[in-house]
């Protein structure tokens, strides 16, 4: 099974549009969009595991110049409910 992750984004001033372009060619990256409200992207990342995810949050896409802050919400599988 495949993870799945929503990842928001605040982002430095004058940043958002180089940061979104550079997150579309990722290739865990499924989606990316840019939102309104306290953060300035949400990226949809997908991984073979929650490991991998993680990974690539704290390797690539935190440590980017211009991100000043992410909020990652890993998705819960629907069979793991109730």
């Amino acid at each position: 099974m495949t993870a799945k992750a929503y990842i928001l984004l605040r982002t430095a001033p004058g940043l958002t549009k180089a940061i979104y372009s550079s997150l579309k060619i990722s290739p865990a990256v499924r989606s990316v969009e840019m939102i309104t409200g306290p953060y300035d992207l949400i990226v949809s990342i997908e991984a073979a595991t929650t490991e991998a995810i993680l990974r690539a949050v704290m390797e690539d896409i935190r440590p980017a110049a211009g991100v000043r802050d992410t909020v990652t919400c890993l998705v819960v599988p629907g069979e793991h409910l109730d």
